[in-house]
C-alpha cells in the first residue's frame, strides 16, 4: 500500500491555486510541549515549504507577536503564534500587514476526518467544527480562503460509529515516528505541486 493517498486532480488544485494565493498560513498551538504534535501539522509544513524554497527569508516577527513570517521564493509564509482556537488574530493581522485579500491566502492545517497520509484542497466551505479555521472565519468575515487539510487519523482507526475516536483525543497525541515519515513524503508532493505555475482552480 503507498504510503501517501494524492490523487492527480488534487495535485493540479494545489497548482491551479498557487497561481492566486499569494500568502500561505499554518495553524498550530505556541509551545513545546504542542512541537510535535498533529494539530501542529499546519506548522509543520510551513516549516517544510521554507526549507524546500530555493530562496527563503530568515523568520521574523510582528510587532504584535501574533505571527512569524518569511518570504519563500514568490510566495509569504506565515506561522501563527497564537493557540489554535485564537488563530483567526494570526491570520487577520497577517492579512491586514502584508495587504492580502481573502482570496490570495491558503490555511494549512489538521482534519482528523482525513487519513494520514492523504489531503484535501477546499475553498469557500464552512469550518467543518475545526475551531482554528472556525476563528480564522470569524476574524476575516469570510470563508473565501483556500483550506489544505491534512489527515491526522491512523488508517487503523474508524471515521464513524461507536468505536470512532474524537478528533481531540488525536489532535494533541505526538506524532508517531512511522508517520513522520509519512508526512515527509506527503509534504514533498504538495509543496511540489504548490509551486507550480497553472490556471486557477478550486472545488
Amino acid at each position: 500500500m503507498s504510503k501517501i493517498l494524492l490523487s492527480a486532480q488534487l495535485l493540479r488544485e494545489c497548482g491551479a491555486a498557487q497561481s492566486v494565493v499569494t500568502l500561505i498560513a499554518g495553524l498550530g498551538n505556541p509551545g513545546r510541549s504542542y512541537e510535535n504534535t498533529y494539530h501542529n501539522i499546519g506548522l509543520l509544513f510551513i516549516d517544510s515549504f521554507h526549507g524546500a524554497a530555493s530562496s527563503a527569508s530568515a523568520w521574523k516577527q510582528n510587532a504584535r507577536s501574533t505571527f512569524f513570517y518569511a518570504t519563500a521564493d514568490v510566495v509569504t509564509l506565515v506561522k501563527s503564534a497564537l493557540f489554535m482556537n485564537k488563530s483567526g488574530g494570526a491570520v487577520a493581522d497577517a492579512a491586514e500587514y502584508f495587504h492580502r485579500a481573502p482570496e490570495n491566502i491558503l490555511i494549512v492545517h489538521d482534519d482528523a476526518d482525513i487519513p494520514v497520509g492523504a489531503a484535501k484542497l477546499s475553498r469557500a466551505r464552512g469550518a467543518g467544527g475545526h475551531k482554528g479555521v472556525a476563528s480564522v472565519v470569524s476574524a476575516l468575515g469570510t470563508t473565501s480562503f483556500y483550506r489544505l487539510r491534512i489527515g491526522i487519523r491512523g488508517r487503523e482507526m474508524p471515521v464513524s460509529g461507536a468505536h470512532r475516536i474524537a478528533a481531540g483525543d488525536i489532535a494533541l497525541t505526538q506524532i508517531r515516528a512511522d508517520d513522520r515519515e509519512i508526512y515527509s513524503l506527503l509534504f514533498s508532493s504538495l509543496i511540489s505541486a504548490l509551486m507550480v505555475n497553472d490556471t486557477p482552480s478550486a472545488d
